[in-house]
């Protein structure tokens, strides 16, 4: 069934094996009109033919459909096929018959699910077009409520697409896509961010009162795409929005204005040092302000519980981080070692195809790495020779006890940081690596991604034992070690990443 909302006219099929039937039934419906819409004419001389029509179009209005065609029943088997095998409850069925004995109407009503009966001797010109407006009328309503679920189920789903969003231009674009599909394809739209200038280029996601300050277009669709980055204020398009905007009360409570040409549609967040708005450019009369007002309700909640969750996010970013560097520090590592490390190890995840929630999750947990590093001495940890065998034993202890640790929560992140922290030393072949020697596919991909970054750091940075590699000497330590300590795949995975892996290195340094 397709939903449109554009004033095609409506598709009704004549299904009867007269030719007489169809041709006085077109010149009887020529210039009808329901709506303001027209029709549009098929023909079908057979029951076969009719079902291979609507199984490729299924956008017929109406279907004023012969009994008697190939057999005695042929009209009453396409009426329950279209219902029962094509499942296409909103097209109309008229049934017309000229042998009311072969179909009697009290038994084909109570039977079949067709919408009305004629014979063909009462189908004069007036009781077709009362017939018609009977049908269209119910279709259009029918397609209008299918509608309006289609549209509440996108309300729906859209708090938990949003939410997931990953940056606030994430959001707003998501955002705008549900928007979009509320009304239709060609609905030209744009998102809208005010932000003050004394906030800097970075997007604070803080809420700002004053309508005055900079209103910087940060996603698009339709003709508006190519505004993206511009400033509302300097484009021909959007300048009819700026006396809204300005006038816009945040003590009214005001979140929908119509405006010259469309809607602004504001959303009031927590505080006071961002507000974003959408302007939708369409007709008002298209628009059913109560299906809008529901989905505002959605947005507002979700856009606050998004800002809620980016700041839990970037909270626990900074807590993992500075635990992390914490215990760096303490052992005179380099500094942001894991921060490379986890960034080296998302962009594995992102070339493994890994879905954004993995990826992220695999990024956090990789700083733990080391986090057993905590129990062992500063006599072993900061030695600047090499360490004995006893001394080394010990040292390859943090794995185990970083499992121990960590391996307490059941957060998945913890979980995950667990399973790496006790195995991105084990080696693709078994021998060599440690605690438990295992080998393969049998060590997490995890810590498989994260052992290549965490040595590949280790080399084209100083430790207190070492100073930094060069580069070419350090790739060939990871192809020297591909397919004994690592895993082939992804050190290849690597190496074909290696300019993101090198713009990480130098982001993060001193």
């Amino acid at each position: 069934m397709t939903l449109n909302a554009s004033r095609s006219p409506y598709k009704i099929l004549i299904v009867d094996d007269e030719n007489d039937v169809h041709a006085v039934t077109r010149m009887v419906l020529r210039g009808f009109e329901f709506d303001g819409r027209g029709l549009e004419l098929h023909d079908a001389f057979s029951a076969a033919e009719a079902r291979e029509i609507l199984s490729i179009e299924q956008d017929f209005a109406l279907v004023l459909l012969d009994v008697v065609m190939e057999e005695r029943d042929s009209g009453l088997k396409v009426a329950d096929w279209i219902r029962n095998t094509l499942g296409n409850r909103a097209l109309r069925i008229v049934l017309r018959t000229g042998q009311p004995g072969d179909a009697p109407e009290n038994s084909v009503i109570k039977t079949y699910d067709i919408n009305d009966y004629k014979l063909k001797t009462e189908l004069t010109q007036q009781k077709l077009f009362s017939t018609l407006y009977s049908s269209l009328r119910s279709y259009r309503d029918i397609i209008a409520l299918e509608k309006s679920r289609q549209n509440l189920q996108n309300i729906v789903k859209i708090g938990s697409e949003l939410f997931s969003a990953r940056s606030l231009d994430d959001f707003l674009k998501g955002m705008l896509d549900q928007v979009s599909q509320l009304y239709d394809d060609s609905v030209s739209s744009l998102v809208v961010q005010i932000r003050s200038p004394a906030d800097g280029p970075e997007r604070s996601g803080l809420i700002v009162r004053g309508l005055e300050d900079e209103g910087l277009i940060v996603a698009a669709t339709g003709r508006f795409r190519a505004l993206v980055g511009q400033n509302i204020s300097d484009t021909v398009e959007t300048t009819h929005l700026l006396e809204p905007i300005a006038s816009h009360s945040t003590v009214s409570g005001e979140v929908i204005r119509v405006v010259d040409g469309g809607l602004l549609i504001f959303s009031q967040f927590a505080s006071a040092a961002t507000r974003n708005f959408i302007y939708l450019e369409e007709s008002i009369e298209k628009l059913d302000l109560d299906q809008v007002r529901l989905f505002l309700t959605n947005f507002s909640l979700t856009l606050d519980n998004f800002y809620l969750n980016q700041f839990v996010q970037g909270l626990q970013d900074d807590l993992l981080y500075m635990f992390a560097e914490t215990i760096e520090r303490h052992f005179k590592e380099s500094s942001h070692h894991v921060r490379r490390v986890s960034l080296m190890v998302k962009e594995l995840a992102i070339g493994l195809g890994l879905s954004p929630d993995q990826t992220e999750i695999i990024r956090l947990a990789s700083t733990l790495h080391d986090v057993g590093k905590i129990a062992i001495s500063d006599q072993i940890l900061k030695k600047p020779g090499k360490l004995d065998e006893a001394e080394r034993r010990t040292m390859q202890t943090h794995t185990t006890i970083g499992y121990e640790l960590l391996s307490q929560s059941d957060l998945p992140l913890f979980r995950q940081g667990a399973r790496i922290a006790k195995s991105h030393h084990e080696h693709w072949q078994g021998s060599g690596g440690y605690p438990e020697k295992i080998n393969g596919e049998a060590i997490p991909l995890e810590a498989r991604m994260t052992a290549i970054a965490d040595v590949f750091d280790a080399l084209v940075n100083p430790r207190v034992y070492k100073t930094a590699w060069p580069l070419t000497k350090a790739v060939e330590a990871l192809q020297k070690g591909r397919g004994t300590q690592f895993d082939p795949q992804l050190v290849d995975l690597f190496l074909e990443r290696m300019d993101a892996m090198l713009a990480i290195q130098e982001n993060y340094q001193g």
